[in-house]
This record gives structure tokens, sequence and C-alpha cells, in this order.
């Protein structure tokens, strides 16, 4: 039997009081299933784990395979799926016509890969790519279409090369689930989904099937109707239409049941107007001092600030903004791994190597920390003041006066230092360089590379600042340290077990690596749980929370007009439907999409919802659905004593400031100006007395000093052999030239 159990939008997971058929499986997205755990073992006691169970679809298929058998067969991961896509990809280049040679790029692979995981869930074969009929008019699209599906093909065959079952983990579920114990007793409940991929509806079909009892848990009404219920509700009510095909079609029994939530209080809805993301994240900061303030019973895990496109336009103001104003706060998000010390050095390693050792390249690798230098500031400066560049230069001795050419003397000691530093810069990257020259393929680039990491000792680096980091309390960072080597391990092994013996250079192998590391990350765990949750619109969609405020609901905005990249355009996805084959992803249903997730989160909150929108912009319509019909924007003036309350801990003590200017500073009027003219600069300049770097250079007075020595010396040999008018212009120019040099020796 088939239960479709209908609920408002703002409504969580349906609470399970009781399971009077056990047991009782939960199917919820992988994201949101330590959540739903803890809510079942809430509801349900002590004893929930005997009578009910919490799993995606990834843990169902591990359950199905453990059963059934499968599960230890080797899967490849997206790493190696992505190294797969080069091999496919380098296989068929020559018969392609849109996706050339230079398509091979490693950004290029990633974007097919994506591609191709799409089609995979929409059940596309490469065999039905080549069915597709040309249109007239359109011999891109075909040639476009052909070139996809011989890449797809190729890349298939090399999964079927490597491994027992090249087949994905959906795909094997869905044949093997029928003949597992899986829903041959007790329901099964899909909860928190508001669609299903064609793969996943084929593992529901066969649940159907084999006669299950299913529920399935949508979000298809609204607790107050809006103006735009079919929009935002259109994504969930469709997939209950799906269901209810799929299960005719196998004679099984369809119910409805309507849920319409406790009878709790609205909650309230308040509109700002702000003038830019600064603004609106200081309004934000005031709204949460202010209700910490005044309400006893809330704390900051309650509260939550969203907002679309988060990482790109208020991540960062809204971080700084909430840190100055002392407020805790939980980002949640996967950090981007090649942000991280190790990672910048070994790409920057090939960079320097394929780029010309550039000084941008150099000193990004070398400022990691990890390259083993010392002495970095002074190697900075001579590398600038004598504008060292390319390999060649960094592989000679430093010789020159690292005080340029106004010293008389160089300074022997700083000038042995810095050498010392370009050693323990160069000397490590030219054996990698060498290494990588030698190497014929791809296993031999990783044992260079895994050399290199050795010579550097970058696991025992790791491990102490790891341990260094636990001591100082981040122990957020130490535990990410300690990931980051397994990391690159993992990243080694995949390269050497995919690549292998392919022949491949070092500028190759380091692009390919870069892009393979780039694959993985490193998810945050929230250290205090009483935070402040920030982030994008999904960063609440499916927890509780009390307050919400909502920053950039504008009308250009929320819903966002961009589409995701993809090499199929919308006119492509368009043909390709009119051919009769389906992709999901196209602009109407992603918009449907968009905004059900956008209406799942502001009907979330239970006490308050704060909307803030750009004051030269109009409000979203999405937005203003959730708000009173004549909500007018509240003034910020109320707010302003709990911004100006808080002490920001940015001026400097007292002591600081005796150490930067002593007991009685002197001002002068240059001093004065330059105060008032920035603070900032004021402290650069007198404070920390910090000067400009300097390039060697020859000024005025330097230059007419060569000139006269070189003038007197010239004239003296050519006097001494006649005059001019009896000596030949080349021999005047050699004698220029030996006292130029001669000077400069001396």
């Amino acid at each position: 039997m088939l239960t479709i159990i209908n609920t408002p939008l703002n409504c969580g997971r349906v609470r399970t009081l009781e399971v009077p058929n056990p047991p009782l499986l939960v199917i919820v997205p992988e994201q949101y299933s330590h959540e739903a755990e803890r809510e079942l073992a809430e509801s349900l006691g002590d004893g929930a784990s005997l009578i009910a169970e919490v799993l995606s679809f990834t843990r169902l298929a591990t359950r199905v395979f453990t059963e059934c058998g499968g599960l230890n067969l080797p899967a490849p991961d997206k790493p190696a799926k992505l190294l797969l896509m080069r091999l496919a990809f380098k296989t068929v280049a020559e018969r392609l016509h849109v996706y050339g040679a230079r398509s091979a790029r490693p950004e290029m692979l990633a974007t097919l890969l994506q591609l191709r995981e799409e089609l995979l869930q929409c059940k596309i074969t490469p065999d039905a790519l080549l069915a597709i009929p040309a249109f007239n008019g359109s011999a891109l699209f075909s040639s476009k279409i052909r070139d996809l599906a011989l890449i797809c093909s190729a890349y298939d065959a090399e999964l079927a090369h490597r491994y027992d079952d090249p087949r994905d983990r959906l795909t094997r579920l869905a044949a093997l689930i029928g003949y597992s114990a899986v829903g041959d007793h007790g329901v099964i409940r899909f909860e928190g989904f508001a669609d299903f991929t064609k793969q996943q509806l084929d593992v529901i079909a066969e649940l159907m099937r084999k006669g299950s009892e299913l529920e399935f848990v949508l979000h298809t009404e609204q607790l107050a109707a809006t103006d735009f219920d079919d929009d935002i509700l259109a994504l969930p009510r469709e997939t209950s239409r799906m269901l209810e095909r799929i299960a005719v079609s196998y004679g099984v029994e369809v119910n409805h049941l309507t849920l319409t939530g406790a009878t709790a209080a609205e909650p309230e809805r308040t509109l700002y107007t702000a003038s830019d993301a600064a603004a609106e994240c200081e309004l934000a900061a005031a709204l949460i001092t202010r209700w910490i303030e005044d309400d006893g019973t809330l704390s900051p895990s309650d509260i939550a600030v969203v907002a679309p496109n988060f990482s790109g336009r208020y991540e960062a103001v809204c971080t700084a903004v909430f840190a100055r104003r002392r407020i805790p706060y939980y980002l949640s998000r996967r950090d981007d791994i090649l942000q991280r010390a190790i990672m910048t050095l070994i790409t920057q390693a090939f960079a320097i190597l394929s780029g010309g050792w550039r000084y941008d390249q150099v000193f990004t690798y070398v400022k990691t920390g990890l390259s083993g230098a010392e002495s970095i500031d002074e190697l900075e400066n001579y590398v600038l003041m004598w504008n060292i560049r390319g390999v060649r230069q960094w592989s000679e001795e430093f010789t020159m006066n690292p005080n340029g050419y106004s010293a008389s003397e160089p300074d022997a000691e700083l000038l042995e230092r810095v050498e010392s530093a370009r050693r323990q810069v160069a000397e490590p990257l030219l054996r990698l360089r060498e290494r990588g020259k030698s190497a014929d393929t791809a296993a031999q680039q990783c044992a260079a590379l895994y050399a290199f990491m050795e010579e550097l000792q970058l696991a025992e680096k790791l491990a102490l600042k790891s341990e260094l980091l636990a001591m100082s309390g981040e122990e957020k960072l130490a535990a990410e340290y300690t990931q980051l080597w397994d990391v690159i391990a993992a990243a080694l092994d995949v390269a050497y077990d995919v690549l292998g013996d392919i022949p491949m250079d070092q500028d190759e192998f380091g692009s390919l690596f870069t892009l393979l590391l780039g694959q993985y990350d490193l998810g945050t765990i929230p250290l205090a749980l009483n935070r402040v949750r920030i982030g994008g619109t999904e960063t609440i969609r499916e927890t509780p929370v009390r307050r919400l405020i909502v920053l950039g609901a504008s009308e250009t905005a929320m819903p966002a007009s961009e589409q995701a990249p993809s090499l199929l355009s919308a006119d492509d996805r368009k043909l390709l439907a009119h051919a009769g084959v389906e992709i999901a992803g196209d602009f109407e249903s992603n918009m449907h999409r968009e905004y059900y997730l956008i209406g799942r989160v502001l009907s979330k909150p239970s006490e308050s919802l704060t909307v803030v929108h750009r004051s030269d912009d109009r409000i979203s319509w999405l937005a203003k659905a959730y708000l009173p019909p004549d909500a007018e924007p509240e003034l910020y003036a109320p707010l302003t004593p709990y911004v100006r309350s808080r002490d920001f801990g940015l001026s400097l003590s007292p002591e600081s400031v005796t150490l930067l200017y002593g007991e009685n500073p002197v001002l002068t009027p240059t001093k004065v100006e330059a105060f008032q003219t920035c603070k900032f600069s004021y402290l650069m300049q007198y404070g920390l007395k910090l000067k400009a770097r300097k390039t060697a250079e020859i000024n005025a007075p330097e230059f007419g000093t060569i000139v006269h020595y070189v003038l007197e010396n010239v004239t003296r040999e050519v006097l001494a052999l006649g005059g001019f008018t009896n000596v030949e212009p080349p021999t005047v120019r050699e004698l220029a030239e030996t006292y130029v040099n001669r000077y400069a020796d001396e």
C-alpha cells in the first residue's frame, strides 16, 4: 500500500509517537540523517533503535549489498571518476567535432563528469544520445550530442575495464532490493524529499512491485494560502502525482492523509530595508543582540541568518560583523581544501615549475610556512630588489648587494642568510623538476611528488602543527590538519591506481593532481552547539528554528535567476525533450525547485520571520508572499543602542601606544596631516615604521657619479691614444664598457 502524507510547508518531520506495524524504516536525504535520528529518538524514547531506524539511500544500498552481495565490490569515488573521464576523453579526442583536444582541460573534465552523472540519474545511455535524429538547422546541437555520446561511451568502457561491476550504487540497489528482506515487514517512510531522481524512483518502484508498505511525507499544502501556491508547491505536488502513477501501474492501493500540523501561533513577520550587504549584516547583529538580551529563554542556537548567494555576497562581511559584535556563529559549509597551506604548497610547486618561477607563485609557496625556508622577509626584499625571475636566476647563487646600489659594501651576514633561504626554497623544487623531467609515466610522477613531500617532511610538520593547534584551543583546525595528510595520500593512491603507466609529463600531471585534490573536502563540525546558524537558504531547510533573519530578499536575488553552468544549454535540453530524451534540470523545473526551497525556508520559523532587502531594489515576490499584505519597512533607529552598546575591542591599549609612539610623541604638521588623511597609513608609517620595498635602481646623484667616472677615465685613455679624431668609435665604446664594469665591481 502507498500512503501519501500531505503536510503544510512549515511542518517539520512527522513525529512518530508509536509504531503500530514495526519495524519503521525512515529514508531521508543524506545531509539530514543525523537530525532525523535525533528527532526519532526524542519521539520514541530509549527503545527507538529496536523498532525504528533512519537510513539514506546510500546506507540503504549498504544494507541490501550486505544481505544480497556486492558490498565489497570496489567502486570509484569522485576523484577516481575524474581521472577516468580524462582517460575516456583522450581515447576519443580525435573523433570529436565540438569538444576537441583543447577541451581536455581539467576544469572541462569536471564539467563533463557532472553532466555524465546527470545523464546517469536520468537513465540516459550513450546509445540513447546517438539515436537522437538530426534537427533542421541544428548541426551544432547534433555534433555536440554525438561528441557527448562518444565521451560517455568511452567513460563507461573505462569503468567496465577497471571494475567488476561498473554500475553505480543506485542502479545496483534497484536490481537487488527486490531480493532482499527490506520492505518485507513493517513500513518504509520517505521524508525530507521534494522530488526523486529516476534512479531513486526505480528503487521505489521495485519496493512497490514486491508489495512493501510505503509512506511518503510531502509538503503539498500551505498553512495559510498565498497567491503563489501553484508556483511554490508545484514540485512536491508533481512528485505526488508521479508516485501515484507508479503505484497504479503496479496495482498498488493509494491513500492520502492530510496533516494540518499543530495550531501554533503565527510567527511575527517584520520587514526592513538596508543600503548594502554590510548594513544588512549590522542590522541582523543588532536584532540578535536585542532578542537575546530581551528574551531569557532564547539562545543563539535558536536563531538563523540566511541569504541567497551567501558565500558570494554575504559570507565575508557577515562573519566579520558577527566577530566584532561577539556573536557566536556557525557557518555550515564545505571549505575549499585547496586553501589549506599544504595544498597550496603542492599546487604552487607545480605552478612554479610550469609558470616560470614568478614572484607571486614562489612567495605564495614560501609563505605557507611548510617550505622550511627561513629569513623569508629578507629573501623577498632581495628578490624584489634585483627582480629575480625564472629558473636560471633561482638556480644560481645570490651574490648581489642585498641593499642595492646605494650601499658601498654588501652586508655579508645578510647576504648569507638570503642565500641560505634561496637554497631552502629552490633546491627541493629543482630536484622535483629533475625527477619530473625523467619520469615518463603517471606512476613515476606520483613517486617524484612523494619524494618531494618526504624531503620537506610534510607529514611530520602537519602532525606538529595539529598538536600545537590543539594545545592552543583550536580544536577544529587541529582536527582538519590531522585529515590533510590522509587526503593527499588518498589522492596519490587514486592517481597511481587509475593513471598508472599512462605516459604523462610533469605539467599535465600537476594540473590533473591539482584538480584531483579539489575533489576532496573537509566538513566543519561545530565545536559548540550554542551558536547562531548562518549560511545559504539550505542551512535550515529541514531543521527547526525559532527566529529567522533572511538577508538579500530583493527581487534580483531571490529567486536566483542564474542557472548552474552546464554543457547543455536550455535550448539543448528543449531539443532533447522534443526527441523524447527528458533530462531533469530544465529552466522551469529548476525554478520550481528554487521556489519550493525558498518557501520551505520562509515558513520554518516558529516565532519570528525578519526579511531584509536592499533599499535600491524591490522586495522579492517570494518573500512578500510570507509577509502581511500591508507590511511596511520598520525603522532602524530603535536598534541603534544595541549596536553602539557593544565594545568591539578594536582600540589599542595604552601600553601598545607607548611602544609604538614613545612616552612623548612628537607631532609635526606633516604627521598631523597624515593622521587626518588616513589613520591606518599613519600607524604603518609612524607607529610600525614600515618602509616600502625598494628595487635596485640608479638614482640621479648616483647616475651623475657614474657618468663623471666613465667620462673622466675614457677621455684620459682616448687622449693617450691620440685623441677622439684618431680613435675608432668601437674602441671608445669598449673603453666605456670597461669602466662601467669596473665601477660596478668597485
